[in-house]
C-alpha cells in the first residue's frame, strides 16, 4: 500500500493509540477505583499524619494496615498510575523528536507529501488551520476525561488550569511543521475518540469502569477562568504568608537558642571566677 507521508504519519498514530488502548482502560478502570477509596484515605492520611507528629509507631502501623485493606478492598493500586505516563510520555517525546527532525533535515519528499492547504510536510501551515484543530482536539479531549475524576472545586480548577494551556500553546503549535501538527491533530483526535468509546456503558462495565462518587456536600459549582486566577493568587499568597512564618519561626527559636548559649556562657564564666581568683 502506498500511502502519502500524511497518510502514514495518521495511520502511525492510530496503530499507537489502538496499542495503548488496553492499558488505557486499565489505568481508567483503576483511578475509577481510587477515587472510590479517596474519602476513606482522607481520614486515613488524618491518622497517619497525627502518628508521624507524635511518634507513634503502633499508631502509623496500624493506620498503614487500614490503608492496605482499603486499597484491596476497592481493587485499585495507586502505583498502577504512574504506569500511563512511563509508557506513554516515552512513546509521545519519541515520535515528537523523530517527525521533528524529518521535517527539519529536511527529508526531500515531505515536501510533497502532505495535501490539501498543506502540501509542504516541512512548512509550517499558513492558514494556522492544523494549529486551531489540534488545540480543538486537545480541548475536547480534556472536557471529555475531567468527566471520570469527581466534580470539585480543586479539579473545576486543574481543568480550567489545562485549557489556558492549550490556548497558551497555540503560538508555539502555529511555528511547527505542517508533519509535526498532522500527528498531533491525528492523536488529538483518536484520543477524544478513545475517551467517547470508554464512555459506552457496555465498555465501562467490561473494562470494570466505575462512576466517580459524588464530593462531600454534593456537586460543586465549576469555578470560571477568573475564580480559578483568584484561586491561584491566593494559593501562593498563603504560601508565601506560610514562609515568612515559618522563617519567623526558625528566626525566633535561633534568637533563644542563642540567647540560652550566651546565658550557659555566662554561668560558666561567673563559676570559673573563684577559682581564678583563688590561684
Amino acid at each position: 500500500m502506498d500511502l502519502p507521508w500524511w497518510g502514514s504519519i495518521v495511520l502511525l498514530a492510530a496503530v499507537i493509540r489502538l496499542a495503548l488502548f488496553p492499558l488505557q482502560l486499565r489505568l481508567t478502570a483503576n483511578n475509577s477505583r481510587l477515587a472510590i477509596a479517596a474519602p476513606k484515605m482522607k481520614a486515613i492520611a488524618a491518622e497517619l499524619q497525627k502518628a508521624k507528629e507524635e511518634e507513634d509507631r503502633a499508631a502509623l502501623m496500624a493506620a498503614s494496615t487500614k490503608m492496605r485493606a482499603i486499597y484491596a478492598e476497592s481493587g485499585a493500586n495507586p502505583l498502577k498510575s504512574f504506569l500511563g505516563p512511563l509508557v506513554q510520555v516515552p512513546i509521545a517525546l519519541s515520535m515528537f523528536f523523530a517527525i521533528r527532525r524529518m521535517c527539519n533535515l529536511p527529508v526531500e519528499s515531505l515536501k510533497v507529501g502532505g495535501t490539501q492547504w498543506f502540501v509542504d510536510l516541512t512548512a509550517a501551515d499558513p492558514y494556522y488551520i492544523l494549529p486551531i484543530m489540534s488545540t480543538a482536539a486537545m480541548m475536547s479531549m480534556l472536557k471529555m476525561s475531567t468527566k471520570d475524576t469527581p466534580q470539585t472545586a480543586a479539579s473545576g480548577h486543574m481543568s480550567n488550569f489545562f485549557l489556558v494551556l492549550s490556548a497558551i500553546s497555540f503560538p508555539v503549535m502555529a511555528a511547527f511543521p505542517s508533519g509535526l501538527l498532522v500527528y498531533f491533530v491525528a492523536n488529538g483526535v483518536l484520543l477524544a475518540v478513545q475517551s467517547a468509546v470508554m464512555r459506552i456503558p457496555a465498555v465501562r462495565k467490561y473494562a470494570g469502569i466505575v462512576s466517580p462518587p459524588p464530593p462531600e456536600g454534593g456537586v460543586e459549582k465549576k469555578p470560571n477562568l477568573i475564580e480559578s486566577a483568584q484561586a491561584v493568587v491566593k494559593y501562593f499568597s498563603d504560601a508565601k504568608q506560610q514562609a515568612m512564618e515559618a522563617s519567623a519561626t526558625a528566626s525566633s527559636e535561633k534568637m533563644k537558642n542563642q540567647r540560652r548559649e550566651l546565658e550557659h556562657l555566662i554561668k560558666m564564666k561567673k563559676s570559673q571566677q573563684p577559682k581564678n581568683h583563688t590561684s
